[in-house]
This record gives structure tokens, C-alpha cells and sequence, in this order.
């Protein structure tokens, strides 16, 4: 599993050495509360926790990049218009016009809405992945940071269990 660091740089789990120092990984944070406000919210978690296990994937087309996430995992999607986003689990992608939500928050700008289809299915596969807030989204970049402009691209996934809105807008999140 890949990682958005504050450095604004794609960092491999599965590459990850044994040891290792203080990793932080971008996640967009619904948790109600945390900083004393009720908006969501980007910040840097620290990389204490992480999960081995195995697992369907879905090797994902998004635009041009392409992205191996766990097959029961959801993925933030939204409409070109960015008037209503939610997450979807990755299982139910194949034969929708669903468009994956993808923005850098290191980078700002605007975000773009980019075609996501599943390309490929693997029977298993082991993952590394941090152990995240149920109210939070991991930030996984697509793209790699040499071939982008001011960091990588970045879509939003979410075990299926988290605890996030069924919708939302991009004023809650930017």
C-alpha cells in the first residue's frame, strides 16, 4: 500500500525496511471533535501501527494511473460538478460512470474528477497498511512524484467499515 508523506512524496509499505524512523502519512480525518471543530480535516498521522494481512485486490484504472487497493476497501467518488462526493466500495465499480475524487492536499489547487474502473482482480494478495481512526481516510497517491508536478496525485480509501458521512461536500473538506 502506498502513503502520502509530508514531504509530498509516494512511500511504499510493502517496500518499507524493518526498522525504520518516524514515518507520517496524510489521512483526511472526519473524526467529530478532534481539534475542537466539527469539519473534516487533513493532517499528518504518525506511522505507530501497521496491519499485515491478506486479502482480494482490484487493480484500478484511474485516468491514466493505475492503483492495486484491497477489493473490500471503498474509494471517495464524486461527480465532475464536485457537488456531492461518498465513499463506494471498490466491489461495486465494475460496469458504473463512478469518478474517483483526486487532490494532493499538499499541493492545493483544485481537484479533479478522473474516470475509475476495475482493471484486474487478484485472488489474494498480502497488504501492509497503517492502522488508521475509523473516522479517517487514508491519502494514497496513483501517481508517481517524479512524473507529477508539486507532488504525486491522490485519491482517498477507507476500509469498508469506517466511520465517515454517506455524503459530503467539497466545502466540508477544503
Amino acid at each position: 500500500m502506498k502513503i502520502l508523506t509530508p514531504d509530498n512524496t509516494l512511500y511504499d509499505l510493502d517496500q518499507m525496511p524493518d526498522m525504520v524512523d518516524d514515518v507520517k502519512f496524510s489521512v483526511l480525518d472526519f473524526s467529530k471533535g478532534r481539534r475542537n471543530i466539527d469539519e473534516p480535516d487533513f493532517y499528518f498521522s504518525s506511522l505507530i501501527f501497521m496491519e499485515r494481512f491478506s486479502t482480494p485486490a482490484a487493480l484500478l484504472q484511474i485516468g491514466e494511473f493505475e492503483l492495486k487497493v484491497p477489493l473490500n476497501w471503498s474509494i471517495m467518488i464524486t461527480s465532475n460538478e464536485f457537488d456531492e462526493m461518498c465513499m463506494v466500495p471498490i466491489n461495486s465499480i465494475p460496469k458504473r460512470n463512478f469518478t474517483a475524487f483526486v487532490y494532493n492536499p499538499l499541493k492545493g489547487g483544485l481537484p479533479s474528477a478522473l474516470p475509475v474502473e476495475i482493471k484486474t482482480l487478484y485472488r489474494n494478495y498480502e497488504w501492509h497498511a497503517p492502522k488508521v481512526n475509523p473516522a479517517n481516510l487514508i491519502t494514497m497517491p496513483i501517481s508517481n512524484t517524479e512524473k507529477a508536478i508539486r507532488g504525486p496525485h491522490c485519491v482517498y480509501i477507507a476500509r469498508e467499515t469506517a466511520n465517515v458521512p454517506k455524503t459530503f461536500s467539497l466545502a466540508d473538506i477544503l
